[in-house]
């Protein structure tokens, strides 16, 4: 495959070739080729006549394959030109794409040529691809030294390069010079300003934070407000009593926002810091989150994020309490969110009595992810077939389609022509992998016939391509029906519409899937997940 891919590429000229055509020929070689393309590859770099897209993606594929760029050849690439289109590959831009084989004097030379807020966006913005150290080093020691200097002090207002000077420091805190403009900096920083920035070192985590509020009391006390402590120096801080009323005002603080006209409230700051430690601290789950979870007042994007946190530490206490929810009305709408995430993750032994309580609802949107999660957890016993042959047969399209996957898996083979048909006609990918996910356990020869029947009984249209909806479009889950077979034909079937463009990039992670499997490798469950650090190409050349 891979020399069939280099072959495409060579017999496409750059003057007569979309660029779109020669970069779906790389996404596939991405998943196919090996360190044996890098001459290809390299020709696509330094061909000055190629658009911006393909190089940049030849970069990306050849970094993959283990290709590192010299001194001369980085900076040869971020001085040259292209003919096709506007967009260049500056030096900065190319620290992303490619790999530098060692940090020289001539790189050095180079980056002296870059003005100080381009020098320190790469520091503050840590590269897609791994430099030397050596480079990093050299940056940092430059914008310490100097290229700080140059830029405004990071209390002097709001400008962009104030942005660039904190952040470089707050990216680097574990460098001592860092570490100690970042404590000169805080103690000149008005409370707004502070908080600002204690929020933005928190990503290193809270003993950090820590460090650097043993420094002052005025720091002490703000991170202490924004939460930002340890929990045992929280507490320390606070006080038991004290620290639940902190929890329960951010709590309340987070419900405004949604009641007040839109943009007129900002969203406390350190909501998700205060959502944590309700999950992890067992008083604050039992004395503010519960309340706060079952008040139907509290705004609910805020209840789902609190029931999602209980779900985490605790879940049986989340599962009994979805079961007395489910009695209410005002839950409703929550109950539905919650449950729309067993379409995507799966449940657990503790959700199934709950699961069991919404299929008897007579909300489908309710109805329908909890028989998505039965469907998961293999739910079986008596009753459970003739509950599916009624929802064979409910007016939701979804839950039809679900209901005939797990008849189907039950063993009733006469289903297969009306799986297919709904399977073809829903729009909703998640619904489509619900009903993948209940048919797995199928034996081979059962897969096979599922869908080479469904593929024989609806003729394909020009060109090949899978059949269509009766909405008129190639359907993805058509495309998805075939690779989940596994068969080697319909492999070799899906590989030629890709080729072609009728299948989008998104779809090569199906072909590593498989190719790792026939490898022997382990692969993840379906459906096949990204696999590989991968760039978008609908999003690069703005298809």
């Amino acid at each position: 495959m891979a020399a069939q891919l280099v072959s495409l590429i060579k017999s496409s000229s750059p003057e007569s070739t979309d660029s779109r055509v020669k970069v779906r020929y790389l996404s596939l070689l991405d998943v196919f080729g090996s360190a044996e393309q890098l001459p290809i590859l390299r020709e696509l770099i330094f061909d000055p006549l190629e658009s911006y897209h393909v190089r940049v993606n030849a970069l990306r594929v050849a970094k993959r394959f283990g290709l590192a760029l010299p001194s001369h050849e980085f900076i040869q690439l971020g001085q040259q030109t292209t003919h096709q289109d506007a967009s260049e590959l500056s030096l900065s831009m190319l620290f992303d794409f490619a790999k530098l084989e060692s940090f020289d004097d001539l790189m050095k030379e180079a980056l002296l040529r870059l003005s100080p807020e381009e020098r320190s966006r790469l520091l503050g913005f840590p590269f897609d691809v791994p430099q030397p150290l050596e480079m990093e080093t050299w940056l940092f020691e430059h914008w310490h030294q100097f290229d700080r200097h140059l830029m405004e002090a990071p209390d002097a207002g709001d400008s962009e390069d104030v942005t660039i000077n904190t952040r470089v420091a707050l990216v680097h805190w574990g460098r001592p010079e860092a570490w100690q403009l970042l404590r000169e900096w805080s103690k000149g920083l008005s409370d707004e300003r502070l908080r600002a920035l204690l929020k933005r070192l928190s990503w290193a985590g809270c003993e950090v934070v820590a460090q650097l509020a043993r420094t002052s009391s005025a720091i002490h006390h703000e991170a202490a407000e924004g939460l930002l402590l340890p929990f045992n120096e929280l507490l320390a801080h606070w006080g038991e009593e004290g620290l639940l009323h902190r929890l329960d005002r951010v709590v309340q603080a987070a419900h405004v926002p949604h009641i007040a006209p839109r943009g007129i409230v900002e969203p406390p700051m350190f909501f998700s810091r205060a959502v944590e430690l309700l999950g992890e601290w067992e008083v604050a789950r039992h004395r503010v989150l519960y309340r706060h979870l079952c008040d139907f007042g509290m705004a609910l994007d805020v209840r789902l994020i609190l029931y999602e946190q209980l779900r985490k530490h605790e879940p049986a206490a989340a599962a009994r309490w979805a079961l007395v929810a489910l009695r209410y009305p005002q839950n409703m709408e929550l109950l539905r969110r919650v449950l729309a995430h067993f379409m995507v993750q799966p449940p657990t032994a503790e959700d199934q009595p709950v699961l069991q309580a919404a299929l008897r609802a007579t909300d489908p949107l309710v109805q329908l992810p909890a028989l998505a999660g039965l469907l998961t957890l293999g739910e079986s016993g008596p009753g459970w077939v003739d509950r599916l042959q009624t929802l064979s047969n409910a007016e939701i399209h979804g839950l039809r389609l679900l209901a005939i996957a797990g008849l189907l898996r039950s063993g009733q083979r006469e289903r297969r022509d009306a799986f297919w048909r709904l399977f073809i006609d829903e729009s909703d990918m998640k619904i489509r992998n619900a009903a993948l996910r209940c048919l797995a356990g199928l034996n081979a020869e059962d897969k096979r016939a599922l869908w080479l029947n469904g593929f024989a009984k609806v003729p394909a249209t020009p060109g090949g391509t899978p059949p269509r909806s009766k909405n008129g479009r190639a359907p993805k889950s058509a495309f998805e029906a075939l690779s989940w077979s596994g068969d080697e034909k319909h492999l070799s079937r899906l590989l030629g519409l890709r080729l072609k463009g009728v299948i989008r990039q998104a779809f090569d992670d199906h072909f590593r899937h498989h190719l790792a499997r026939q490898e022997g490798e382990p692969v993840a469950p379906w459906p096949p997940r990204k696999t590989s650090e991968r760039w978008c190409e609908t999003c690069l050349l703005y298809e």
